[in-house]
């Protein structure tokens, strides 16, 4: 699962707090109060909107109802306060925090890609081991991943800014 980099989305810097963003992320601490975002860019509100904080997405109500009511394990909510470039709340958003856990990456098994040095393709789990979540994160890493029954539940709303990419598919710059 990742951002649909749909052009002029809100994205939003944390005010102040004192959680480490990656161990949020990874549902490894869990904020005692709403950790309170100031907008940073963008004009429009969408299903998923980012930080500044690389690893935080921030999601609408009506993604993470999709979540509650198909049973999907995997996730918990942390809450936030959004305020827009004139300072008003924002309702109805929460960030992601992912409990479920597979393998490590297993970087030997993508495959080099002509795009230049260190271009590969495919996002491939070692040992493969699975929790079972339906929303779970590779050991050393922030991706989210998703079974296939949560991508087809999500896309069935027609979330903005929110893409499925195959692992298969996967492309990036990797040392």
């Amino acid at each position: 699962m990742n951002e649909g980099k749909k052009s002029g989305t809100m994205h939003f810097k944390p005010k102040c707090h004192n959680c480490d963003a990656d161990a949020l992320h990874c549902a490894e601490v869990t904020p005692e109060t709403a950790i309170v975002y100031q907008w940073h860019s963008g004009r429009y509100v969408r299903d998923q909107m980012l930080t500044t904080e690389a690893v935080i997405c921030l999601f609408s109500d009506r993604v993470f109802q999709v979540l509650r009511e198909n049973r999907f394990s995997g996730w918990r909510t942390f809450p936030v306060q959004l305020f827009d470039k004139e300072n008003k709340i924002i309702e109805g958003y929460h960030g992601l925090s992912v409990t479920g856990r597979c393998g490590s990456l297993d970087k030997p098994r993508r495959v080099p890609i002509p795009r230049g040095k260190r271009w590969w393709r495919g996002l491939y789990v070692k040992d493969d081991f699975w929790d079972g979540s339906d929303v779970f994160l590779p050991y050393g890493t922030t991706f989210v991943f998703v079974t296939q029954e949560v991508k087809d539940a999500l896309e069935a709303i027609r979330p903005s800014n929110i893409a499925f990419i195959r692992l298969s598919e996967f492309e990036a710059f990797w040392p």
